[in-house]
């Protein structure tokens, strides 16, 4: 009598191959969280980078012309007269030639910023300018509460006056005062509207940070340092250029920080804590 043989199982059961594609999802369930973290830093990184490039250009653009940029009226906004620093002259000089063309230029906006790809001139980052509701009727000069002043078209001597490193460096330092700060509110370069293409302190301004993933709007109470990196903070330019990813400032530090002058700047809000003493190294971990 011949004995049967032993069938070989070459394929999986049903349940060994349920085990396998458990298994398979607990290990990307484990992957890919560190994986989108890295994608968020690599973003924010670049963003960073940005930022500091936008900062250098301000300097280098002094370096030629002896004082900063009006933050208006150049034509257009602050950008303008950079887009040669930014390697787009022909596209600034067609802006001098009247013209009013737009570009998606990568320096200009945050990698992380959902929207800023499908707009025509995309820009994340806005410019110091200054004091919320400023007037001159106090006498103080706007380059004193701000790093950029107004523009030339209807400006008054106070308005005129042009920030430099070295100006800002005789006040309260350039490595205190802001030159850019993120701003989810910020839309597109060729804008016109100072809530979207400048940060500003005190008046409207009713906090110091935050992330308005929501805000759409374009007004005073947004005009300040928010982004959609992780945690509540966003990435500032100072006039040394240097960049910090900063959270949890306060706004007495705030004001301190957009404002050149701390004492020009108390003066101008009534703010008497802006004389007091601020570790900024500390706050700002330099």
């Amino acid at each position: 009598m011949k004995k049967r043989e032993s069938i070989k199982r070459n394929a999986f059961t049903l349940v060994e191959l349920l085990v396998v594609i458990a298994i398979i999802g607990v290990l990307v369930g484990l992957t890919l969280p560190a994986v989108q973290m890295a994608r968020a830093s690599a973003r924010q990184s670049e963003c960073m980078n940005n930022i500091r490039q936008v900062s250098l250009a301000v300097i280098g653009y002094q370096t030629n012309n002896g004082t900063f940029p009006y933050y208006q009226g150049n034509p257009g906004c602050w950008v303008i007269p950079l887009l040669p620093a930014l390697g787009e002259e022909s596209l600034g000089n067609s802006w001098l030639e009247g013209n009013t063309p737009t570009k998606a230029i990568p320096t200009l906006f945050c990698p992380s910023h959902p929207r800023k790809r499908n707009l025509a001139a995309p820009l994340s980052y806005a410019a110091n300018c200054g004091f919320d509701g400023y007037s001159t009727s106090k006498k103080i000069p706007m380059a004193d509460v701000g790093a950029f002043s107004k523009g030339p078209a209807t400006a008054t001597r106070m308005e005129s006056l042009r920030n430099s490193v070295d100006r800002i460096a005789s006040l309260d330092g350039t490595s205190y005062t802001i030159l850019f700060g993120e701003n989810t509110q910020s839309t597109q370069w060729n804008s016109t509207s100072l809530y979207e293409y400048g940060i500003l302190w005190g008046g409207g301004v009713t906090t110091a940070y935050g992330q308005d993933h929501k805000s759409t709007s374009s007004n005073a109470a947004h005009a300040r340092p928010a982004s959609y990196h992780p945690g509540q903070g966003a990435h500032l330019a100072f006039a040394d250029a240097h960049v910090v990813y900063a959270a949890g400032v306060d706004a007495t530090v705030y004001k301190q920080l957009m404002s050149p002058s701390d004492k020009q700047g108390a003066s101008i809000s009534g703010t008497s804590a802006m004389n007091n003493f601020t570790d900024f190294g500390a706050i700002l971990g330099r």
